[in-house]
């Protein structure tokens, strides 16, 4: 009765574990995606900094 009882838990805590390195992995690809986005938007509005400050010179002269 016992050992059943070992191997219950024992095979739950596997299925725990198998659960959290499949949410580590969800979770690390998902950071892996926003820090890749965020990368993409800095860009984006450095460029878009730039062409501002071009415009405004153009406007100004």
């Amino acid at each position: 009765m016992v050992d059943a009882r070992e191997d219950g838990l024992a095979a739950r805590i596997d299925t725990l574990q198998d659960r959290q390195n499949q949410l580590e992995y969800r979770l690390d690809l998902t950071e892996r995606r926003y820090r890749a986005q965020f990368a993409a938007l800095d860009s984006l509005m450095g460029q878009l900094q730039t062409t501002s400050s071009f415009l405004s010179q153009q406007f100004s002269s």
